[in-house]
């Protein structure tokens, strides 16, 4: 389309990043020792003066132990690559495939105060309940889950507050 600068896509899976000719979208390098490659897009985001870093995620599904520890792995060391970059407004989103508690370095990092699970604030704030973001269909039922999330740092926070107090000026 016209006006609107190439997609960043990840090679595996459901992250992709899309800017527009008045939106900048600069890809981060992720060192060569990482393991993080296939599971993270690491962008930074700017438009005019005012910026942030975006760290789209999509982990690896599956619900045995291995991938647990997998997720818990590549998890610790999306926080240790963050925690290289310059400081900024920073969000780390994407697909989790758990709940962010259940994965013990998120649990870590959120325990820190330094990171908010920003989708809750803005139902909170609202009033209201986060949506499931994933629904399979078995033949024993219906599994409703929520693995979709958006983490701020607290630069990103006030940023997030803003939209916050939109919310429940409007509820």
């Amino acid at each position: 389309r016209r006006g609107c600068r190439p997609m960043l896509r990840q090679p595996n899976g459901g992250v992709a990043t899309f800017a527009t000719s008045e939106v900048r979208a600069v890809q981060i390098p992720i060192p060569t020792s990482s393991n993080l490659y296939p599971f993270i897009q690491p962008v930074y985001v700017s438009h005019g003066e005012c910026g942030f870093h975006v760290v789209n995620c999509y982990l690896p599904s599956g619900n045995s132990s291995a991938h647990r520890s997998q997720r818990t792995s590549i998890m610790k060391d999306v926080f240790l690559f963050v925690a290289t970059l310059p400081p900024s407004p920073l969000f780390i989103l994407g697909d989790f495939q758990e709940h962010p508690l259940s994965n013990p370095s998120v649990a870590e990092a959120m325990c820190t105060g330094e990171w908010v699970d920003v989708l809750d604030a803005f139902s909170n704030a609202a009033g209201k309940t986060v949506e499931n973001t994933f629904v399979r269909v078995a033949k024993n039922g219906t599994k409703q889950s929520r693995i979709d999330y958006i983490l701020a740092n607290s630069a990103g926070c006030p940023r997030s507050e803003e939209h916050t107090s939109e919310l429940q000026s409007q509820s």
